[in-house]
């Protein structure tokens, strides 16, 4: 249940999540809110919170300030991005360099990038870099660094993409197909339907997504991968 005070309604977990003032409401549509609320927030926390993500706060040098309680086991010595002696570090010399200079950019205007960086193999570092100016701290220019290990041969699971880009089951079916790399007809195939349907889901999907091709939804999919 969320507890909620003003314009913010905080949950057990600790979120808070912002919402607009509400107008008095029947018990029953009181109960429908938190319920869809805590489905949003439990969707949310699963984002950003798993054994394959840390966030931590660093400086322009990349000198890790703060860090959350899994950085260490995910940040280890031997998986291409590390924590060694207090700071991040990438076991290639050009490719630290560059994560310094993407920082250094990031931090001049104050606004949030992402970057990829390589790991073992099979595995990528997608690294979203945040200004704290953004997130009301102070100076010196620290940054928040959200780190997630994302495996290539990953199929991101179709209730996640139901939550994230609403839709339904069998919209999230096809496109979780489409994101490993089968063709419409293959879809077809492996989720026993007519292509004539997938085709259909597939037109559904670009247009909730708001997408004009296949590659840009492929692009957007990326982020629940």
């Amino acid at each position: 249940m969320l507890d909620v005070f003003g314009d913010l309604a905080v949950g057990d977990d600790g979120l808070t999540i912002a919402q607009e003032s509400l107008a008095p409401m029947p018990a029953a549509g009181i109960v429908a809110l938190d319920d869809a609320m805590n489905s949003d927030a439990a969707a949310l926390i699963e984002y950003l919170l798993n054994e394959e993500t840390t966030v931590i706060a660093v400086d322009v040098d990349l000198n890790v300030r703060c860090q959350m309680s899994n950085a260490a086991t995910l940040l280890k010595e031997g998986a291409g991005l590390s924590i060694r002696d207090g700071q991040l570090m990438h076991q290639d010399p050009d490719v630290h360099q560059g994560l310094r200079s993407r920082l250094a950019k990031a931090l001049a205007p104050g606004m949030p990038c992402a970057v990829v960086l390589p790991g073992t193999w099979g595995h990528a570092w997608h690294v979203v870099i945040t200004p704290e100016a953004n997130i009301s701290f102070s100076t010196p220019p620290r940054a928040v660094l959200r780190i997630e290990r994302r495996h290539i041969f990953r199929r991101p699971e179709v209730e996640t993409l139901q939550n994230v880009l609403r839709l339904s089951q069998a919209e999230a079916r096809v496109l979780s197909e489409l994101i490993c790399g089968h063709s419409v007809i293959e879809c077809a195939t492996l989720l026993d339907l007519s292509v004539a349907t997938v085709r259909k889901h597939l037109a559904a999907i670009l247009k909730k997504t708001c997408c004009s091709r296949q590659s840009e939804l492929m692009r957007l999919a990326s982020i629940v991968m």
